[in-house]
């Protein structure tokens, strides 16, 4: 890989490739899933394609004899916005009419009024909430005997939350009518008589939708809600997971208390690594080269 060759064609997007090409720490979002410290980060040689490898890189012996070690940090971010939004649209239509046909022997005349009127109100609204909190980072005490580009070095933990609602509504109502009266009359004879035609119509719909997530407890919904029921759904999912929100530090802590982490300098064996995952904490992994491993051990101290 030459930096050249790999500098993305728009700068303002993320590449994987340059971010490696220029042998710096990375950090990578994660969930719940297992990922071992330790486990090589692979560049594909059929489709020059990044992946984790199978085995681990470092000697196994030295890697067992390896302990893990928490440090501690507190950083946390919060952010909360609101969109909403309405258009209207009113449309009136009316005439008057008025004829005469005929003479003293036959004849006839007409007169009306004609008035058709829509009215269509449409909003939308949109609500987000995403916090998160970062407890801390576990990687290595000490480097063991390695082999092999890139390594996941160690995890960055805390947890992450977010909600996102929008709805939808729109209502259109609309009337016609129609006012005629007539006179018609043939020699001697006359007839009068009216016509009246009214309609009404009025249709509404409305639907929401609630996006939410939770790390720690690998939660995640989905919900559209077009009626009562669903809508109702909605509603508790959305209260539930601010609930989770709200309480994000007091759930990370909980959690390192329970994995012993309480403080930092705590030890941790490697074989727990795949535990510390399936607790939700590892909020992402720390990718470190192999290239200059020493120089990079002052970038795991200042990685937050």
């Amino acid at each position: 890989m030459a930096l050249e060759e790999d500098f993305p064609g728009d700068p303002t997007q993320p590449s994987l490739r340059y971010a490696v090409s220029t042998l710096m720490p990375l950090a990578i979002p994660w969930t719940n899933a297992p990922m071992q410290i330790g486990t090589p980060f692979l560049e594909s040689s059929k489709d020059s394609e990044f992946r984790f490898g199978q085995g681990l890189g470092f000697d196994s012996d030295s890697l067992q004899s390896t302990p893990l070690i928490f440090t501690e940090t507190c950083s946390g971010q919060w952010n909360e916005a609101t969109v909403a939004g309405s258009s209207n649209s009113h449309r009136d239509l009316a005439a008057d009419v008025a004829g005469s046909i005929g003479g003293s022997v036959m004849g006839g005349s007409a007169r009306g009024q004609y008035s058709k009127n829509s009215n269509k109100d449409t909003s939308l609204s949109k609500a987000s909430i995403h916090a998160s909190f970062r407890c801390g980072k576990i990687t290595f005490a000490h480097f063991p005997a390695l082999f092999g580009d890139y390594f996941v070095g160690g995890y960055i933990l805390g947890g992450a939350n977010s909600t996102l609602a929008s709805g939808a509504g729109s209502s259109q109502q609309s009337s016609e009518r129609l006012d005629v009266s007539y006179e018609v009359h043939v020699l001697f004879a006359s007839r009068s008589g009216s016509i009246n035609e009214h309609s009404a119509d009025f249709l509404s719909a409305g639907a929401a939708t609630l996006t939410a997530f939770d790390s720690l407890d690998a939660y995640h919904a989905h919900v559209e809600a077009s009626e009562y029921e669903t809508y109702r759904a909605a509603i508790q999912s959305s209260h539930d997971n601010r609930q989770r929100c709200v309480a994000l530090p007091a759930r990370v802590r909980a959690k390192l208390n329970a994995l012993n982490l309480g403080s930092s300098g705590a030890q941790l064996p490697w074989e727990r690594s795949g535990e510390l995952c399936a607790s939700g904490l590892v909020l992402e992994l720390l990718m470190l080269p192999w290239a200059g491993l020493r120089d990079y051990r002052s970038a795991i101290s200042a990685a937050t």
